[in-house]
């Protein structure tokens, strides 16, 4: 391990947008995947909805979030 080299690599946006498919106009959310997020106890409401916020700015056509009727807030 002493003459292991280390390679490292920053990812940019522009390394992630090739991985994800184009929206195309008109398209119905329906075939854009659908994600549930299950999270969210009482007064630790943050985390549900944070990965819910990021499943649709990854291209998720529909987000559930199943969280305690108080925890999903408003």
């Amino acid at each position: 391990l002493v003459d292991a080299v280390a390679r490292a690599r920053l990812i940019v946006p522009g390394d992630v947008a090739a991985w994800l498919p184009r929206e195309t106009a008109g398209e119905h959310k329906g075939r854009r995947g659908h994600v549930l997020c299950v999270g969210g106890g009482y007064g630790m409401r943050g985390a549900g909805r944070l990965a819910g916020y990021g499943a649709l700015r990854a291209g998720a056509g529909t987000v559930v979030l199943a969280a305690p009727p108080r925890a999903a807030g408003p």
